[in-house]
């Protein structure tokens, strides 16, 4: 039982330059994946991983053996380790009451949240592992999305791999074990065995889902613990008009008085919807000027239907 215990502690030693792991993130970017380091792609579980575009980058996947600074784990992984920037929002995967919230010698700053049941009626713990400021208090209830903590600093720890990053872990069991009384320990005795995060996605196993406000979820689904980057809304297209071109050959002259008779032409097409002008009267004038014929027919729909109107000129 020792035995299972101890392997169930996995560290990775702390990097001694901090900075090589940042160095090689910023070339390959931050969103969207899971990261290889070195660009050695490992497969460290059966279940196939879809990380949204938007997503934080996930630098040490469940059952690695790779920690969050690049460097080899002394055993595989039980949790999901998640990179952002020191001070970004951590929320809540779910609705759910903070269970402990402590200082671990280990971890550093660390909570447990107890959210609520599993698909399959379990009830269910998450653990946010090294932190900082936390933003609730033990027994508050929180709701999904809701900050709970920051992401914390770089802990030099064989816990915290001396770069920073969220640690997140799923348990069925929130007893501490005293015997060792760090790490997972302190808040859990099923760390050795902690189940795959990436099966209690709210979107389906392996579907990372990200958080959006005011989305519905199901209330047994986890969604990502840290904020995906928002998405720019794309702007509506503007309706516009163009004129027919006129053929080169016609002079300068010609174009003035065209230009003149359809200025004329469509201040008067503005006007004739509020007299009840017979729809002949429309046709009489819209004939008058067949270069322009399409495009006045279209202006007068649209003001019919008192749409905004941009001439292009």
């Amino acid at each position: 039982m020792t035995l299972l215990l101890l392997s169930g502690l996995s560290v990775s030693m702390p990097a001694s330059a901090k900075t090589s792991p940042l160095a090689e993130l910023q070339q390959t970017g931050f969103y969207g994946r899971v990261h290889a380091w070195k660009n050695i792609t490992r497969k460290a579980h059966d279940v196939l991983v879809k990380v949204p575009k938007q997503a934080p980058v996930i630098v040490s996947d469940y059952h690695s053996s790779v920690g969050a600074n690049g460097l080899r784990r002394g055993g595989t992984h039980n949790g999901v380790d998640i990179f952002a920037a020191i001070g970004s929002p951590i929320i809540a995967a779910a609705d759910g009451v903070v269970i402990k919230a402590k200082v671990d010698k280990c971890w550093g700053p660390s909570m447990l949240v107890s959210h609520g049941l599993d698909k399959t009626g379990r009830r269910i713990y998450a653990l946010y592992g090294h932190v900082k400021n936390f933003k609730v208090r033990v027994g508050q209830k929180v709701k999904r999305g809701q900050q709970i903590a920051e992401m914390g600093n770089d802990i030099f720890t064989s816990c915290g791999a001396g770069f920073h990053h969220l640690h997140f872990q799923i348990s069925y069991s929130p007893k501490s074990i005293p015997l060792f009384g760090w790490g997972w320990a302190s808040f859990v005795s099923d760390g050795a065995i902690a189940p795959n995060p990436h099966m209690y996605w709210a979107d389906g196993a392996g579907k990372i889902t990200c958080f959006e406000k005011g989305k519905m979820y199901k209330p047994s689904g986890l969604t990502y613990p840290v904020p995906c980057k928002i998405q720019p809304k794309k702007a509506k297209p503007r309706i516009t008009i163009v004129a027919k071109k006129v053929h080169e050959s016609e002079s300068e002259a010609d174009l003035t008085e065209l230009a003149q008779q359809y200025s004329n032409l469509a201040a008067k097409l503005i006007v004739l919807p509020k007299t009840r002008t017979k729809p002949q009267s429309i046709n009489r004038i819209v004939r008058k000027l067949p270069v322009y014929q399409d495009m006045l027919e279209q202006e007068f729909l649209m003001v019919e239907a008192n749409l905004l109107v941009s001439e292009g000129k």
